[in-house]
């Protein structure tokens, strides 16, 4: 999240206002999607498309000649207590590039922008689902297709109390459309030279599902997951058995080779022109960043590992031991475990359970 995010305001976004658009899935439609990674991309691709055709229609209409937009996407699985809950963020340049490389910005969308681009990617999106017929299933596929909706069952719904798309400073005119349970946020912007604020939504987009200090197991075995903000009627946990867990995780899972990060127009990394529209690193720096965890730690958390808690001096990398003479003598002198741990005594497999219908 830290080296990605880093990567990106320094060497793919370039010094414009930039605009979150996030759009969120029905409940009858998650299930599907989620797993169909290819009609995921191809509901996310009509959303940019209809978001990318409104910036280069008041582009033309401000005199800009062929006008060219750039926007990247990621691809969520979860809500915030770990329920299947597919959603697109989407980071668009707020406006479009002329054919000489000058950046116009444009206005930002009015509600009822909003909703009229949200009416018509749910009218190509229903055209999208009549064409393409949802795959035959074999067993496996069936088994984790069932996993995937028993991970949207709950006695609530986490998007109704917990907006996965509220982020920044909100403005005085919510930017959000809500048709048959689809939504579409434009709410927050950054300005061009917010780098730092910039790099704060780019963690936000590319964050993990879950954060361990969240999470704890009760005495009676059932886990206990803490929510980053209270729910309207002020629930701040929820419970659930070791198999619900484990089936949510495995739901949060993407599928293999599937891409979840997405980049079109001008970001694109074959699209033209590219090259004098990212920014351009420091000559001073080199060719690629220290990405090291040392250096991760201190760009993300201004915490230096290498620094020595005894003295105002620096940790140095000395070597790597592999010997197990010296590994041992080393552990002695630091009055450390020398021994190896004992072997647990071999068990027998486990009892045979398979269920998928987990609350």
């Amino acid at each position: 999240m830290t080296q990605t995010s880093r990567d990106l305001v320094q060497r793919v976004l370039p010094h414009v206002r930039i605009r979150h658009w996030a759009l969120s899935i029905d409940f009858a439609h998650r299930v599907s999607l989620a797993f169909d990674h290819e009609r995921a991309l191809a509901v996310w691709r009509i959303a940019q498309r209809e978001i990318d055709r409104r910036y280069r229609r008041l582009a033309r209409r401000a005199g800009v000649v062929a006008p060219r937009g750039g926007s990247l996407a990621v691809i969520h699985r979860a809500s915030s207590d770990l329920k299947l809950n597919l959603h697109f963020h989407g980071l668009f340049l707020d406006g479009a590039y002329d054919a000489a490389g000058r950046f116009h910005s444009i206005p930002a969308p009015t509600a009822a922008e909003v909703e009229a681009i949200l009416t018509r990617i749910l009218a190509r999106v229903d055209r999208l689902f009549e064409r393409r017929e949802a795959a035959e299933l074999d067993e496996e596929d069936t088994a984790l297709a069932q996993t995937y909706a028993a991970s949207t069952r709950g006695d609530r719904h986490a998007p109704e109390d917990d907006d996965p798309h509220d982020f920044g400073v909100q403005l005085p005119t919510r930017r959000k459309a809500r048709i048959r349970q689809w939504d579409l946020d434009a709410e927050t912007a950054v300005g061009a030279h917010d780098r730092a604020r910039l790099e704060h939504l780019c963690r936000y987009l590319l964050r993990p599902p879950l954060a361990l200090d969240r999470l704890h197991v009760l005495d009676d075995g059932r886990v206990c997951l803490e929510l980053k903000r209270p729910w309207s009627d002020r629930t701040t946990h929820v419970t659930m058995t070791p198999d619900a867990f484990i089936g949510r995780l495995a739901s949060l899972v993407p599928r293999p080779r599937a891409n979840t990060t997405l980049y079109f127009g001008v970001l694109s990394a074959h699209a033209k022109n590219r090259d004098a529209i990212v920014p351009k690193p420091r000559a001073e720096r080199p060719t690629r960043p220290d990405s090291s965890w040392a250096s991760l730690m201190r760009h993300a958390f201004g915490l230096d590992v290498r620094k020595c808690p005894r003295c105002p001096g620096t940790v140095r990398f000395i070597a790597v031991l592999h010997d197990r003479k010296e590994v041992r003598r080393l552990l002695e002198h630091l009055a450390l475990w020398s021994e190896p741990l004992p072997l647990p005594p071999a068990r027998g497999p486990p009892e045979e359970h398979q269920t998928f219908d987990f609350p």
